[in-house]
């Protein structure tokens, strides 16, 4: 008789994990109820175990998979949201899951989704459930994937829950992109206006200093500063720390939310230093090759003094920005989620990104969610996931907070009111939700509501966006016009007062 393990919650609110003899899971759902116990989890750990015969009649070893590589690179969103839209029309349409699988693997192009899919091939076809291949494989199938799936494996729908899984990750792409397709505008013209003012002060403004040098009078203090910074961006490498840093902090900033305390910080940030440090050495290495070529003639020692200093530079201007912002995130997030919860509650309160950053963190959570509970995963599995997944701190907090409300009996929208990190319309939804037993249905149309949402605040960022771009790059170049114009205009003043 097969035996399943299954992770329940008794009166008391403790968690419990045994197992039980039943010939089927129905009839292991009805016996762990029959004793007051609310399930949670439960898995048949007995299939794919049993002992196969060998041709003479000996015992073979446990049909127990083996592991098996996958290969090194890396699988899209977009190839898991196709493989599933496909798996679900091949299950709607009746095939055999282990046919469907080498259907859709013959289909895949040499690459790592292709052996994964050979390994859940494998696997399935030593008596292994869908679910429990697939989570052998988390590179493709993270932990939402795998228990949406083993939901419509224990209720028979498994279709239907792939065609709900396809359609989730569907809409948060479509999402994604919306938010991402945005900001590519005004990433390209602040791309290009810093390129031009770079050129400019790398050129132009040199030539202007010659001119200016032949005059032998003084300058006006903003031909001077432009002058002083025009040198920088020449003798001291601005224009590299101009390149580099911005985005140097973006990548220290993404490393330290990963960060749980200031220690976790601190190795991130020693991380960084020691791949600093790789790429200014391998910087120096290829200017010696170059100089070994004849390619370059500055003296060795020199080029890499001038690569140190100037790659370090950039650097020294990224943590200048980065540890007083991670200091303020250590002090936000203390308790609670540490730097990361830090930096992501800053995030949310910058006017407009923060209100597209909450909206979206709110419509994500509430789809993942409304997905797993309609695909019958126990709410407390289901805010478990949820809270992995969410992608911001801040809510992911919430969500655990939420979590240890239900495990003490309480509801959902009570303890969520209390995090304060959704506003009325969500709670009272949610609570409507508990009342009429449809929450996984309201929570789809928070998302779906919340989605509208973000699609205007990021129309409106970007026509906000557009004027504030136009007087800034105004602003540069008026200041770069009129500094280089004001000695002329002296010039000419006093060569009109001498006539």
């Amino acid at each position: 008789m097969p035996v399943y393990q299954y992770q329940a919650m008794n009166a008391a609110g403790q968690e419990l994990k045994e197992s039980i003899e039943a010939p089927n899971t129905d009839e292991a759902v009805a016996k762990i109820r029959a004793k007051g116990l609310f399930l949670l989890k439960i898995k048949e750990t007995s299939k794919g175990e049993k002992k196969k015969k060998k041709k003479d009649g000996a015992p073979a070893a446990a049909a127990t998979p083996t592991a098996r590589k996958s290969g090194m690179g890396r699988i899209s969103v977009k190839q898991i949201t196709q493989f599933t839209r496909q798996l679900s029309t091949l299950q709607d349409a009746g095939l055999p899951i282990l046919r469907s699988l080498h259907i859709l693997e013959q289909q895949q192009k040499p690459g790592t989704l292709k052996n994964i899919l050979h390994n859940v091939g494998e696997d399935v076809e030593s008596g292994s459930t869908l679910s429990e291949a697939m989570e052998r494989n988390p590179k493709a199938f993270d932990r939402l994937y795998t228990n949406m799936v083993a939901a419509g494996e224990a209720g028979g729908v498994l279709d239907v829950i792939l065609q709900r899984l396809a359609e989730f990750m569907e809409k948060a792409q479509a999402l994604k992109r919306q938010v991402v397709g945005a900001m590519i505008y005004p990433a390209v013209v602040i791309t290009f206006a810093v390129g031009i003012v770079s050129g400019i002060m790398i050129v132009v403004v040199p030539k202007f200093k010659e001119i200016f040098s032949d005059f032998g009078s003084s300058l006006p203090g903003p031909t001077i500063l432009l002058m002083d910074i025009s040198d920088w961006f020449i003798v001291s490498g601005g224009w590299v720390v101009v390149l580099i840093t911005p985005p140097s902090v973006m990548m220290m900033l993404g490393r330290m939310r990963r960060s749980d305390n200031a220690r976790s910080g601190a190795m991130e940030i020693l991380k960084y230093i020691i791949m600093v440090m790789s790429v200014g050495v391998f910087f120096v290495l290829c200017a010696g090759l170059l100089i070994y070529l004849g390619m370059i003639e500055t003296p060795f020692q020199q080029a890499g003094a001038g690569i140190l200093t100037t790659w370090g530079s950039a650097q020294l201007y990224a943590l200048y920005v980065v540890v007083p912002i991670c200091a303020l995130a250590a002090l936000l997030g203390m308790g609670k989620g540490g730097i990361g919860y830090g930096i992501d509650k800053m995030l949310l309160n910058i006017p407009v990104i923060g209100a597209i950053l909450s909206k979206t963190s709110i419509a994500r959570f509430s789809r993942t969610l409304g997905t797993l509970i309609s695909a019958g995963v126990p709410i407390l599995e289901a805010l478990t996931i949820t809270k992995e997944t969410s992608g911001n701190r801040v809510y992911g907090y919430a969500l655990g907070l939420v979590h240890d409300s239900i495990r003490q009996g309480e509801s959902f929208a009570g303890p969520l009111k209390q995090t304060k990190v959704c506003d009325g319309l969500v709670v009272n939804m949610i609570d409507v939700g508990e009342e009429t037993g449809d929450l996984d249905k309201m929570l789809m149309k928070v998302a779906d509501n919340y989605d509208e949402e973000v699609e205007a605040l990021v129309g409106g960022l970007v026509s906000l966006l557009e004027p504030i771009m136009v007087i800034f790059l105004g602003t540069v170049v008026g200041f770069i016009v009129i500094a280089l114009f004001l000695p002329l205009v002296t010039l000419i003043n006093s060569v009109s007062g001498g006539g």
